[in-house]
Order: C-alpha cells, then sequence, then structure tokens
C-alpha cells in the first residue's frame, strides 16, 4: 500500500566475502602437523594466519557498515515519512544529523559518513541522503518547520509574481505568512540571498 515504506539495501550488486575454505583447511592442516613442519611451513602459516585474520576484520567492518546503513535509514524512514510518500519539501520535517545520532546512539561522525555519498531510491526518483536533512525554524506558536520547505514556498512565490509586478521582500513575508510560513522579512532575504535570488528591484 501507499503506507508501506522499505529501503532494501542492494544486496544483489554487493558480493558476499567469504574466505576460501580452500586456503582455511590448509591453515588447518598446516596447525594439526606441528612436528614435521620445516621452518618454511612455519613461515608460510604466520603469513596464512595474518591474511585470514585481516579479511576477517574486512568482512567484518563490511557487515557493520551495512548494518549501520540499515540502522540509519530505518530512522530516516520514521522521521519523515511523510515527505517520502509525497516527494513535496514542504513535508520534510526538520531534521540533523544529531536527531538519527540520538535514535540510534550512533556517533555523529559516523551518521555523517554514512549518508556521505549515498542515494535512496524512491518511487518519485532518487535522492541523496543530505537532502533529508535541514534546519528547523521556530514559527513562534511551538512549532517548527524545515528551512527547505519554505525556500520552496519563496521560490514558488518568485517563480509566479507578476510580469514586471516583482514582490518586495515584505510582500513575500506576508504571503508566506498566509501559506503557513510566519516568518520575518529579514528572513525571507536571508533565504531569498542564500538561494541566489535578487532583489526585487533587480527582477523587473
Amino acid at each position: 500500500g501507499r503506507g508501506h515504506i522499505s529501503f532494501p539495501l542492494p544486496k544483489g550488486r554487493i558480493p558476499q566475502l567469504h574466505i576460501s575454505q580452500d586456503f582455511e583447511e590448509m591453515v588447518q592442516g598446516y596447525r594439526q602437523n606441528p612436528d614435521s613442519m620445516t621452518r618454511s611451513d612455519k613461515e608460510a602459516l604466520v603469513y596464512a594466519q595474518q591474511k585470514m585474520s585481516r579479511a576477517r576484520a574486512y568482512i567484518d567492518a563490511i557487515r557493520q557498515c551495512q548494518q549501520t546503513m540499515t540502522m540509519t535509514m530505518k530512522t530516516i524512514i520514521k522521521l519523515q515519512k511523510k515527505f517520502i510518500l509525497s516527494g513535496d519539501d514542504s513535508d520534510l520535517s526538520p531534521m540533523k544529523l544529531k536527531d538519527i545520532a540520538d535514535h540510534t546512539n550512533l556517533d555523529i561522525s559516523t551518521i555523517s559518513r554514512v549518508c556521505a555519498s549515498k542515494y535512496a531510491e524512491l518511487p518519485w526518483g532518487i535522492i541523496p541522503l543530505k537532502h533529508f536533512f535541514s534546519e528547523a525554524y521556530d514559527t513562534g506558536d511551538g512549532e517548527t518547520v524545515s528551512t527547505k520547505g519554505i525556500k520552496k514556498a519563496l521560490r514558488e512565490l518568485i517563480d509566479n509574481e507578476p510580469q514586471g509586478k516583482p514582490l518586495s521582500d515584505i510582500r513575500l513575508a506576508a504571503e508566506l505568512k498566509k501559506m503557513g510560513f510566519p516568518i520575518a522579512r529579514r528572513t525571507v532575504a536571508k533565504y531569498r540571498e542564500q538561494m541566489g535570488i535578487p532583489t526585487s528591484n533587480l527582477r523587473r
């Protein structure tokens, strides 16, 4: 149904790593006959044991990474379900790396590393994980909204303003307030500048 969300990791494209059984049997054979081992045999055994130890550590690290990725995505789904279903930036909830860390008990640095250069395939498109994160804006009535949602609404207002009659920052603030975003004129100016949109005088 529309309310069900699933984020499977692409396991089919990730090779399932394991240590060669022949290699393990060879090492075990050396261990079972310590008295008959030559010096070169002992050196080979030490070398093989070192390689096996490193291989196991590498495999464990990949498994840990997959587990961390799964925990992170489950938390993102929980916190951003409305946006995931709609694809509308105005439905994004304010969310920081710390929010994920608090829910998963993972370090913020770990969350940051997991989300770097990663993408999620959604029913309506593919987006970078960093898109889920946005700062919060306090509306003043005990609620917070995502700055991404405000900027989306601001962009739409400016894109649809009358030809030759651009809206001033004061007018934009008034229109945003009607849309449920009670932000000050100076905040409109700040977001407009962050988006690279010139003042109304330069948009004529």
